[in-house]
């Protein structure tokens, strides 16, 4: 536990100091645009995304990446390669990238676009001695954690897996439960939101116990018959009414920076356009009534169903966050007997954080978020019957 507190530690010190940074930035940035600098920026991911948020009013020449034109801006303004620069320079080149800063530097000087330019970045080498000793500390935790894990397999404890509709308030639970028993938290599968696809070399390490996962696989065949070839028969689904889900989701994506590491990479069928998480929040609503809420809709009916008739050796503990929000321990105490585990081994939960909950966990902030449209459309969305069993609002 004390590496994790140190790791969480430097990961917030990281955060602090990086927002000190592109607060300083901002107002340099500021004074460029108030004497007419013509400004280009390196970088497409989160920090681009930040930057451009907070200050609206830079409107960049162009965005350099990697990839250049084969990537399709996200931000209405063309991309370009580094070899492009040198055809039409901007006055200011700004890197905005924290983990990749110095190797992009490199690159550039490399290339001589020094030479027609000035270079500029928005967070300064200490943050880049910051990233490195965190980078070492995960190796630690990694390490201890692999010891952890074998004597955890050695006490015979089974496999914990939490099956979650997005934004159920599994991450609490699972996070929670996973430090009061101190058992590793793992995840098997890759590629994001319904798009879930087990690895089995992950899976298979999981099969011997002493672990919690949390994942959001569908109800396929090829994903339950992964799981009992690998004797995890047990499951927890975590669901949630998809309308409050939904508009979690619309404020997840922006406040939490995931764009390029949760959606846009997730499959080409992604369901968010391009620049979504830059929408307003009105936007999002109605783009994920139209393209998430059918499939998170079918996502629950499908493992109700799986519930309901069975499906192999699998069986199914059904938890609704209601129950999450009103009593977090006796929930978890419900899941240690279904796992043959003295339900007294978790005494106290931790007070949710924005760390495992990341908003408010209110059960009908949509009610009065929706416009009387979305409302209605959303509601039409949801079968009856699951309005009725969970008493969700009609």
């Amino acid at each position: 536990m004390r590496i994790i507190n140190k790791l969480k530690e430097l990961r917030e010190q990281l955060q602090t100091v990086a927002t000190q940074e592109r607060k300083r930035k901002t107002t340099v940035i500021k004074k460029w645009l108030k004497n007419q600098k013509k400004i280009a920026l390196y970088g497409t991911g989160e920090h681009t995304h930040i930057l451009l948020r907070e200050i609206p009013q830079l409107i960049p020449m162009y965005i350099v990446d990697k990839k250049g034109s084969t990537l399709e801006s996200a931000f209405g303004v063309e991309v370009v390669s580094v070899c492009d620069i040198k055809e039409e320079p901007p006055e200011i080149l700004l890197i905005s990238s924290m983990t990749f800063e110095k190797e992009i530097k490199e690159e550039l000087y490399k290339e001589g676009i020094d030479k027609v330019t000035k270079i500029e970045t928005i967070y300064d080498d200490s943050l880049a001695l910051l990233e490195q000793k965190i980078q070492n500390w995960e190796f630690l935790n990694a390490e201890v954690e692999e010891q952890l894990w074998v004597e955890k397999r050695a006490e015979k404890i089974p496999t914990i897996f939490f099956n979650s509709s997005p934004k159920s308030g599994s991450t609490y639970l699972a996070m929670s439960l996973s430090e009061e028993l101190n058992l590793p938290y793992k995840r098997i599968s890759l590629y994001g939101v319904f798009k879930d696809k087990i690895v089995p070399e992950w899976l298979e390490r999981c099969q011997y116990g002493g672990c919690v996962i949390r994942d959001h696989l569908k109800a396929t065949p090829y994903h339950l018959n992964q799981l009992m070839r690998c004797n995890i028969n047990r499951i927890i689904l975590t669901i949630r009414d998809p309308r409050q889900a939904l508009l979690s989701f619309a404020w997840f994506i922006e406040e939490k920076s995931i764009w390029d590491q949760v959606i846009n990479k997730a499959s080409p069928e992604a369901f968010c356009p391009d620049g979504f998480n830059m929408w307003g929040i009105s936007d999002r609503i109605d783009c994920l009534i139209e393209n998430y809420l059918p499939q998170l809709i079918v996502w629950i009916e499908e493992w109700l169903e799986i519930e309901k008739n069975g499906y192999g050796s699998i069986k199914i503990l059904l938890v609704e966050f209601k129950e999450i929000k009103e009593d977090p321990l006796n929930v978890t105490k419900r899941i240690l007997e279904f796992y043959s585990l003295d339900p007294y081994k978790a005494q106290s939960l931790p007070k949710p954080t924005k760390e495992k909950l990341y908003r408010k966990g209110e059960l009908n902030e949509w009610l009065d978020t929706f416009t009387d449209e979305q409302r209605k459309r959303a509601t039409q969305c949801i079968p009856n019957y699951l309005l009725k069993r969970f008493n969700w609002h009609k």
